[in-house]
């Protein structure tokens, strides 16, 4: 029988945290939860980075008009994922609840094309570093 997972419990002890696109994946209202619990976990000088998607990212787009809005920016996949579309003063306000300090924050764009049906879809992120 396999032994049951514990919560780690890296307090102050990490040099590093990646929240990379799964924040999200998280109910709105414990994302703030999950940043400060990300920040606790780094020591002194340890840096958070920080990837998901960016309001207006063509997923987003794709959700509109459809029946699959939970709330404002919050959209439920048909596989029972869901998926949260951030502003860049959205994650600055949770890392600076949280006592981290603004290093890189900004959305990167891209414009992604299938070369084979010319395609092209519009991605829009959230970059953030914070200390």
């Amino acid at each position: 029988k396999p032994e049951p997972r514990r919560a780690v419990t890296a307090v102050g002890g990490a040099d590093a945290c990646i929240v990379l696109f799964c924040l999200s994946a998280v109910a709105m209202e414990r994302q703030q939860d999950v940043i400060t619990k990300a920040a606790q976990t780094l020591r002194r000088g340890g840096v958070l980075l920080f990837r998901d998607y960016g309001r207006y990212d063509m997923a987003q787009v794709r959700f509109r008009g459809k029946d699959n809005r939970l709330d404002e920016n919050f959209y439920v996949r048909s596989d029972g994922t869901c998926s949260y579309f951030f502003t860049t003063d959205e994650v600055h306000e949770m890392c600076s609840r949280a006592g981290l300090e603004p290093v890189e924050l900004d959305y990167i764009t891209r414009k992604m094309v299938n070369r084979e049906t010319g395609v092209e879809r519009r991605r829009r992120w959230v970059h953030a570093k914070y200390v």
